[in-house]
């Protein structure tokens, strides 16, 4: 039977690949979509297939989220699939939260990389949540559109980001009798999905909603290796990079347009999977080797140089930690055009 769950798991990956593939053009988008709804449900069986599941709750849950998917499908037009796909983004992030919580809990003792597993399911989907339900907010007009800041806003999001990969480090450490630091952990990083979103306005939403989708599938790849699930490790890994390669060149763009700089939004994606590796050679023993040396010295040397230039470009405004409006960089003397007389 191991066997057979295996080989669908497998099946499943290469449909989401050519389903994703197929999303890029307009005349396969749809067949695409229902390609990728196939894959999904093959490893939906497969994973009932497996033992010592409730399948009372499963059921349930199958009624609920099919009832509120033909809804969704019937109800939501086109015009609003962006509102929607931020919800959905947030459901996984969710999803991938809970899942972390819940096998901490069956088993308060894991290993160094489950329990590192567990700290970024966790951290990411929280983010993930509640930054997705913000960006829905605005773009449904449930709230003002308008980047909301407010004086101190840069240092508190910088404590959040740092007490929470502290406390991370310390509960993957000891992680019998760190429960309470993963609540903590837990309420920062929801608190940070919301501090990271209000300072963007509602015409960047679609940027974030992309950066959500890649945290999303963050979060999911995490929550795979903490169950040791193969096919949620895969479709984690596409939602994640798809999510990141449909948000840089809109990152690009508004950064250009001095709208949305390049922020930790964008900068923990690369932090997460560096801080999770080195904690994992530190840790469990990895082995370092000149190849990581490179990357690492590639990534982090990028990421130095671009808050260098960042802090460069604006240096009457400390460097933004969780997002950035255009009212925070208004046009430099060069760049007001001359007024002729």
């Amino acid at each position: 039977m191991t066997t057979v769950i295996n080989l669908a798991y497998i099946v499943s990956a290469i449909l989401f690949i050519f389903g994703l593939q197929m999303l890029g053009r307009v005349e396969s988008a749809r067949r695409g979509n229902m390609i990728s709804a196939v894959g999904m449900l093959l490893a939906i069986i497969a994973t009932l297939l497996l033992g010592g599941l409730d399948y009372v709750w499963i059921i349930v849950g199958l009624v609920i989220g099919g009832a509120i998917g033909w809804w969704a499908a019937v109800a939501v037009k086109m015009t609003q699939m962006p509102e929607m796909v931020a919800l959905f983004n947030g459901s996984g992030g969710l999803a991938s939260m809970l899942v972390g919580w819940a096998e901490y809990i069956r088993d308060p003792n894991p290993g160094v990389v489950t329990s590192i597993a567990i700290f970024f399911a966790v951290l990411v989907g929280a983010v993930a949540f509640t930054g997705s339900i913000i960006a829905w907010a605005k773009l449904a007009e449930r709230m003002a559109g308008k980047p909301i800041l407010f004086k101190g806003q840069q240092p508190v999001n910088a404590l959040i980001v740092g007490g929470a990969l502290v406390l991370g480090i310390i509960f993957v450490i000891t992680p019998s009798t760190a429960y309470p630091l993963l609540l903590v952990v837990i309420v920062l990083s929801l608190i940070l999905g919301v501090l990271a979103v209000i300072p963007i306005g509602g015409a960047d939403m679609p940027i974030v909603i992309s950066l959500m989708n890649s945290y999303s599938g963050v979060a999911a790849l995490a929550a795979g290796f903490v169950i040791g699930n193969n096919v949620l490790i895969v479709a984690g890994t596409l939602v994640g990079a798809s999510g990141l390669i449909t948000a840089a060149p809109l990152v690009a763009f508004a950064s250009a347009a001095r709208r949305l700089p390049l922020s930790t939004l964008g900068m923990f994606q690369y932090l997460a999977p560096s801080l999770s590796f080195l904690l994992a050679v530190a840790l469990y023993g990895e082995v370092f080797t000149s190849v990581h040396a490179v990357a690492f010295g590639c990534v982090w040397s990028a990421l130095a140089l671009y808050a260098w230039d960042l802090w460069q470009r604006a240096p009457h405004v400390p460097l933004p930690l969780a997002g950035a409006a255009s009212e925070l960089y208004p046009p430099t003397l060069e760049e007001v055009p001359e007024v002729e007389p």
